[in-house]
């Protein structure tokens, strides 16, 4: 028994394209069902603020560094982030602690949980999804009583 094929050259393309389209979907879901996984994760309270390198140093949360970037850290979550305008603003600031991050903060960067970095571009997220938010706000409370 043979298979039927093609009858022109514009139904091979079309099977052709059909097959290329299903890898691409196929690798798009295995993309979005790994990236749900960690979204659905963090949803859940996982906790994602921690550093999961053991190579990492330990944070010494006496260091005047640590108090100070807390310190930061503190001042920016007490920003309101509920409309665009205020949204804005709390950007402009974590855009200042992401440059501290950078110069008077290195010394203590690669003690910092890599969550931190998504903490200071998602206020948009957490503006829109309250679960979203309340897991971030446990993250970061638990980085600053670490």
């Amino acid at each position: 028994m043979s298979v039927p094929g093609p009858k022109n050259a514009l139904q091979a393309n079309n099977t052709v394209g059909h097959k290329m389209s299903a890898v691409w979907i196929g690798a798009i879901v295995v993309l979005m069902a790994s990236l749900g996984g960690a979204v659905l994760a963090l949803r859940r309270g996982a906790p994602a603020f921690r550093s999961t390198s053991d190579s990492s140093p330990s944070l010494d949360t006496a260091s005047p560094l640590v108090r100070a970037l807390s310190a930061d850290l503190r001042a920016l979550e007490a920003l309101p982030i509920q409309s665009k305008g205020d949204r804005a603003n709390w950007y402009a600031e974590a855009s200042k602690v992401q440059s501290k991050l950078r110069g008077e903060y290195a010394a203590i960067y690669d003690s910092l949980p890599h969550e931190l970095e998504h903490y200071l571009v998602d206020a948009d997220i957490r503006a829109k999804e309250p679960a979203y938010a309340e897991n971030q706000k446990r993250q970061l409370a638990a980085l600053l009583t670490s």
